[in-house]
């Protein structure tokens, strides 16, 4: 039996489709659902301390690998999956389309009508995912219904999604000659990293201290302490800016699991972890240093033991007048000439 634990969101009163879209990091294929509160409503990225929003568009569906037992009374559940249905923000789905259409990063790529870069992103084969319950094709080869994802289609019809597309794109408007004005678009992968570091801000400002895992890292690091009211506390001698880029650090990195190697890449190259790096490389040094065996310069003075007595015989020997006898060169004198 497959337990389902939906987000209040979703109205279960309406249909409500599943899209099958490749994970935004590892490309593994994973279930989303759109809530309904998506097709209402636009994307706001937040910026400084503004509340972020409290829906979202895509709730992304998480299974856990083993099967657990369940109380549901009055019945019990002897080997029960779970599926969590969580909220995502639509940034993270959007980001991988974006660089789709710039792979090398060329922000110099002509400006384009918001339609035609609908599809080609469409009809592109970098989405494309094996048909479900089927195994993944041997060598990149792709069968005819496997050479695109019609599930892109459908996320693209989502507003939100589609809002944070355009934000994600350098903008241009252009007048035709009837007099209408239309706008063509553009990706950029500088927007997307300002995005980015805009959420990366706010989450090292405003939601740092509801994770415990990154707690925890600082901790490790010696960069927080335990306090006596049981809170932790900035350590002795850590200086405000190690202490703000330790919270970016940690901020980028819990991002990444959402962000492809390139985006990761990028984003980390746009900060500067100078001061968390000299502190940590202090601490290392400091480590090994401490953990070396203490050695004395001056060793002990050992006891000095008293020489053993000589023999009689060299003592006799001692006094044995020797002046009068040959020495011993005298025998290995060469023979005389005849």
């Amino acid at each position: 039996m497959t337990i389902f634990v939906i987000n209040e969101q979703v109205d279960l009163s309406k249909s409500c489709q599943y899209l099958r879209l490749p994970h935004p990091r590892t490309g593994q294929p994973q279930l989303y659902l759109p809530t309904t509160s998506c097709s209402n409503s636009g994307s706001r990225i937040v910026t400084n301390d503004e509340e972020p929003e409290r829906y979202y568009g895509l709730v992304q569906v998480v299974r856990f690998n083993k099967g657990r037992t369940w109380f549901i009374l009055p019945d019990t559940i002897d080997v029960g999956d779970i599926l969590l249905h969580i909220p995502i923000d639509p940034l993270f789905l959007v980001i991988p389309l974006i660089t789709s259409l710039i792979p090398n990063g060329d922000s110099n790529t002509p400006f384009q009508p918001l339609e035609d870069l609908f599809s080609q992103l469409i009809s592109s084969s970098s989405f494309a995912i094996p048909p479900p319950f089927s195994k993944e094709p041997q060598n990149g080869d792709k069968n005819e219904e496997g050479r695109y994802n019609p599930d892109i289609g459908r996320l693209l019809e989502i507003r939100i999604i589609s809002d944070v597309f355009k934000l994600c794109c350098d903008q241009k408007d252009i007048s035709s000659e009837t007099e209408i004005t239309e706008t063509y678009y553009r990706p950029s992968l500088s927007l997307i990293l300002n995005l980015i570091q805009q959420k990366v801000d706010h989450f090292q400002r405003n939601e740092f201290h509801k994770f415990d895992h990154l707690i925890r890292s600082l901790l490790r690091d010696g960069i927080l302490v335990h306090t006596d009211q049981g809170d932790y506390g900035l350590a002795t001698g850590v200086e405000e800016m190690v202490w703000e880029q330790a919270r970016q650090k940690a901020a980028v990195e819990h991002m990444n699991e959402w962000l492809s190697s390139v985006v990761q890449t990028a984003l980390m190259d746009t900060y500067d972890f100078s001061a968390l790096k000299n502190h940590l490389a202090n601490r290392a040094a400091a480590d090994i240093i401490s953990s070396q065996p203490v050695v004395n310069d001056k060793p002990k003075a050992g006891v000095k033991r008293k020489a053993p007595p000589a023999s009689r015989g060299v003592e006799m020997l001692k006094k044995v007048n020797t002046s009068n006898m040959s020495k011993l060169t005298s025998f290995f004198k060469p023979k005389p000439e005849k």
